[in-house]
């Protein structure tokens, strides 16, 4: 009679756990899925977007497609792989273009291939 109750509480335990670990996947979905009836607050942000266009992207998206190039052009010495991101890295040198003055505000522009000023413009933000 002992081997009977044995074998029923193996068969309850598995399915147990199982059911435990649904329930608790779901609860984990739900709460994820709705952070306000979590508790959690939503954050929000009065601040504007800076103006863009379609045109200013498209720009942007051609200076940095150039950049890349010149830039692979300049790394690569042909013995193995390279991998890069030109568009993180000329996201970075734009920034540091917000501060640069005279010459050397010149010379990042040409490097970026934009206009005078143009790489701290809405289509490199």
């Amino acid at each position: 009679m002992g081997g009977i109750g044995h074998l029923t509480r193996a068969r309850r335990g598995p399915a147990s756990k199982r059911i435990a670990a649904v329930l608790l996947a779901g609860g984990f979905a739900w709460s994820c899925a709705s952070p306000v009836a979590a508790g959690i607050g939503l954050a929000t942000s009065s601040a504007s977007r800076l103006p863009g266009s379609p045109t200013a992207a498209g720009a942007a998206a051609a200076a940095i497609d150039a950049f890349g190039f010149d830039l692979y052009a300049k790394v690569a010495n042909g013995n193995g792989n390279l991998v890069f991101s030109p568009a993180s890295i000329a996201t970075a040198l734009a920034m540091a273009e917000v501060g640069a003055r005279g010459e050397t505000a010149t010379q990042m522009d040409a490097v970026l291939h934009v206009g005078q000023g143009a790489a701290s413009g809405a289509g490199f933000g």
